[in-house]
């Protein structure tokens, strides 16, 4: 792909990440025309963005914290239960 088609697509793209349902829609049928492959490739970066979801927006500090918080009172309770 050249810089010049990732330049537009990334330019649609952008755009249409702001819009949502019926506006995102309409959005690209008029942004994309009849370039069915740059629809293609801005729709499977949209999905891909939603399929991200909040992967990023917890810091890693956040849940390596609760995981070591669940881990611990597990262990507990497998040591109460073990009589230990």
């Amino acid at each position: 792909m050249d810089a010049k088609r990732w330049k537009q697509i990334k330019e649609v793209y952008d755009r249409a990440l702001d819009l949502s349902g019926d506006d995102r829609e309409g959005f690209l049928a008029e942004a994309c025309g009849d370039d069915d492959d740059l629809r293609r490739e801005v729709e499977s970066l949209l999905a891909a963005h939603e399929d991200a979801g909040s992967f990023l927006q917890t810091p890693a500090v956040e849940v390596a914290a609760t995981r070591c918080f669940v881990l611990s009172h597990l262990a507990n309770a497998i040591r109460y239960n073990a009589g230990l």
